[in-house]
């Protein structure tokens, strides 16, 4: 057998070799801890966030109404605490901070699973996928994603417009308040991505050695998580699975999980903040734009009341559309996904080491990782 020559399990499955059914159970053990440790994350983010919004609300409100805050976000209290009615747009301070805490809940997640990812041996190459080790990596991709999740999105809003779905009208400009919930924002999808864009994709192609494995899995996964959100539809189901794709292509043919963070990110952004549309069915009250009020938005190709954008037939054609584009830009460059797990015990104390360059004459093709023999073995990587 290959495994008893020292040939990785990634390059004896890629030899026609099957996972070992230890590989299979430590995978599956992989999934059942990366959801014990978003439970643990979502604890101590829900606890950060609020912490730092009742800082924030104190500053800007000379330490009054700080406990309603508080209060609130921790669900012992309506918005209406805050001078806010459900259901409604505002640039406020309280809005923008509360909008804030809602989304950096999200940093729980990146605290534990970075704790994790360090103390572990077995899993600690993973890091190599959130710096610039991955080759593709890069400013150029991280500003493609976060340009590319504003197109597809303001694209399905253009739509939803011209068709009749709803009209918007502008709320307001809060420039403070829109960099602060943007930056939450980016750590809310960036969290998601580092759990099933990193993670678990990462440990899934670990162990059969299929991209095509690898984004179906932590696709699976990506898509379970919302099962319990507001005006789920069977379209909706659909829709979330084709954005796991789409960040998982991102991921595979650009060798970019930062281009999968912005793509995910700037898709949040745009129908929440950017236009007030409902969030994967979730509502938060501050928006650049809304739904014109005295107006009720209507179910059409581009739109579902309940879920938003991402419950649309537009959704999934856009995001096929997506997905192909993402396809093509990996062809043409060049791409090749770096091998995280190459050279594991030779990158230094932190595992995360290599080279850092993104190839390619554009800035943005990235060179191929070269094979290395002296990978793991199966047996160091079949326990989580």
């Amino acid at each position: 057998m290959l495994l008893a020559w020292g040939v990785s399990e990634t390059e004896a499955v890629m030899a026609g070799e099957r996972p070992t059914p230890k590989s299979v159970l430590g995978l599956v053990g992989s999934y059942a801890l990366a959801f014990a440790l978003l439970v643990l994350g979502s604890v101590v983010g829900g606890a950060v966030a609020i912490s730092i919004a009742a800082f924030a609300y104190g500053a800007v409100t000379s330490g009054e109404g700080v406990q309603d805050m508080v209060n609130v976000l921790a669900l012992q209290g309506g918005l209406g605490m805050l001078g806010l009615a459900e259901g409604e747009y505002s640039t406020s301070a309280a809005s923008a901070i509360y909008t804030m805490a809602f989304y950096l809940s999200f940093i729980g997640i990146w605290i534990v699973f970075l704790i994790y990812l360090r103390a572990s041996k077995r899993v600690k190459p993973i890091l190599g996928a959130v710096t610039r080790r991955t080759a593709g990596n890069t400013p150029a991709r991280l500003g493609l994603g976060l340009l590319l999740g504003f197109v597809l999105n303001g694209a399905c809003v253009l739509v939803a417009v011209l068709e009749g779905s709803f009209s918007l009208s502008l709320v307001g400009v809060n420039v403070a308040g829109i960099i602060a919930v943007f930056l939450a924002v980016f750590v809310q999808s960036s969290a998601e991505e580092l759990v099933c864009r990193c993670y678990l994709y990462e440990r899934t192609f670990r162990v059969t050695g299929s991209h095509v494995f690898a984004i179906a899995l932590s696709t699976v996964f990506f898509t379970l998580l919302h099962l319990a959100n507001s005006g789920l539809t069977a379209l909706a189901l659909v829709n979330l699975a084709l954005c796991g794709v789409l960040f998982g292509l991102a991921v595979w043919k650009l060798d970019s999980p930062w281009m999968a963070f912005g793509l995910h990110a700037s898709w949040n952004f745009t129908q929440a903040v950017l236009f007030g549309l409902p969030n994967s069915g979730g509502t938060t009250p501050f928006a650049i734009f809304g739904v014109t009020p005295g107006t009720t938005p209507v179910a059409r190709f581009a739109y579902d009341p309940g879920f938003g954008i991402e419950g649309s037939a537009m959704a999934a054609v856009v995001l096929v559309a997506g997905c192909a584009l993402v396809w093509w830009l990996g062809e043409r460059w060049g791409a090749r996904p770096t091998d995280l797990w190459a050279d594991a015990g030779a990158d230094g104390p932190d595992g995360a080491g290599g080279p850092d360059g993104a190839g390619g004459p554009d800035g943005l093709g990235v060179p191929a990782a070269a094979p290395n023999p002296s990978a793991p073995t199966a047996e160091n990587i079949a326990i989580f």
